[in-house]
């Protein structure tokens, strides 16, 4: 059974509040490097508030971390995604729309249960990541007002971190 959505992230949309979510943790690699159970272990968080502390912590940026709150119940599946810097919002936003894939048998079917997900993008080694965020929805309309509703939020606690880590210097 997972754990509520609301629990993970406080300041979630409405109709996201009783999903049974879980934080997935996986790592955008890139050649002659991999991934021990001990580093999976260390950065594995069990809520937003977390997550966003791992994100805007500088001395992680050299690992490409990506974090997807995925919900553990069947429906509803969001099948319009929006995806834009954290930091800013984008005149672009990358929209993105997922269809369902059929498995052997038309009544076997796959979606996505990705409600959100965070990861730092680099555009090249030497330029600092960006933090992109991913936004699901019923519809793109959906999706937007949903990625509206998160990026207040996590931008303040981005910015709250940010802070808390350049004060340990």
């Amino acid at each position: 059974m997972g754990i509520k959505v609301e629990k993970r992230f406080k300041y979630c949309p409405p109709n996201w509040r009783t999903l049974e979510s879980e934080i997935e943790l996986s790592f955008h690699l890139k050649e002659n490097e991999g991934v021990y159970g001990r580093l999976y272990y260390e950065f594995k968080e069990h809520d937003l508030d977390g997550v966003i502390k791992r994100l805007s912590n500088k001395y992680n940026w050299d690992i490409g971390l990506i974090y997807n709150l995925k919900h553990s119940n069947y429906y509803p599946r969001f099948t319009h995604f929006v995806e834009m810097p954290l930091k800013r919002k984008s005149q672009n936003p990358t929209l993105e729309k997922t269809d369902v894939v059929e498995k052997g048998y038309p009544w076997e079917e796959e979606l996505t249960p990705t409600i959100l997900q965070l990861r730092l993008d680099r555009v090249n080694y030497f330029s600092p990541p960006i933090i992109r965020m991913k936004v699901g929805g019923i519809s793109y309309e959906e999706a937007m007002e949903s990625w509206n509703i998160c990026s207040i939020p996590l931008r303040k606690m981005y910015r709250m971190y940010s802070k808390i880590w350049d004060m340990d210097k």
